[in-house]
């Protein structure tokens, strides 16, 4: 099978990407050293993940951008509570806490880090954070130490219980 034919088997992938798997492709083959498949698969892993991260800086910037309103066009979506058992000063913190986190990070877990850092010095005591898309809960809190938030497609469940 020649690189045409490899190319041509992409499936229905968006065309941009497919355009920049053929160009990394290309290279590493020009290159000569993917003389064995796994050769091949590895160097096209680690080319594919470079590019990956550099989206992932690019669409952090735009979103720092999005934030700090340089950008009056875009749409960034503003989190609101699903439920709070928190007074106005502690919803404020909750809310800069998950916009942070939003915006710093895409994983997941680093933003249930980050958001747990930052309440844990301004609200005092120790937050438990959990952060998804989906998931299903049931727990104990400590009155008044309670929110559970969305922003866009993502959920943030912070509570304290002593």
């Amino acid at each position: 099978m020649d690189t045409q034919d490899r190319r041509s088997s992409g499936g229905d992938m968006i065309p941009q990407i497919k355009e920049r798997v053929n160009q990394i492709l290309d290279d590493i083959i020009q290159t000569r050293e993917a003389n064995y498949p796994q050769t091949l698969a590895r160097l096209l892993k680690e080319q594919c993940d470079i590019q990956l991260k550099e989206t992932r800086r690019q669409k952090q910037q735009l979103q720092h951008q999005d934030m700090n309103g340089q950008n009056p066009n875009a749409q960034c979506p503003k989190p609101y509570f699903k439920q709070a058992e928190l007074n106005d000063q502690c919803k404020r913190i909750a809310l800069n806490a998950v916009l942070k986190a939003y915006t710093l990070y895409c994983a997941e877990d680093e933003m249930a880090k980050c958001i747990r850092i930052e309440l844990n010095e301004k609200l005092k005591g120790l937050w438990h954070v959990i952060v998804g898309k989906h998931f299903a809960s049931f727990f104990t809190y400590t009155p008044g130490a309670m929110a559970h938030m969305q922003l866009g497609d993502l959920q943030f469940l912070v509570y304290q219980y002593q």
